[in-house]
C-alpha cells in the first residue's frame, strides 16, 4: 500500500509504501521524531548514487 508519493530531484515519482516506512521506523529509530526528514532527503538529497 502506498502511503505517500514524493517527487525526486529528477522529477521522478517515488512511492513510500507501508512496508518501507515500517523498515525505516524499525531500523532507523533516530528519525521517528522527524519522519518528514524522509521527504526532505528524497526531494533534495545531498548525494545521488548511480544504481
Amino acid at each position: 500500500m502506498t502511503i505517500k508519493v514524493f517527487k525526486s530531484k529528477n522529477n521522478i515519482n517515488i512511492r513510500l509504501t507501508s512496508e518501507r516506512l515500517n523498515h525505516i521506523l524499525t531500523n532507523h529509530p533516530e528519525i521517528v521524531e522527524d519522519i518528514f526528514f524522509v521527504e526532505k532527503v528524497v526531494e533534495d538529497p545531498e548525494y545521488i548514487f548511480q544504481g
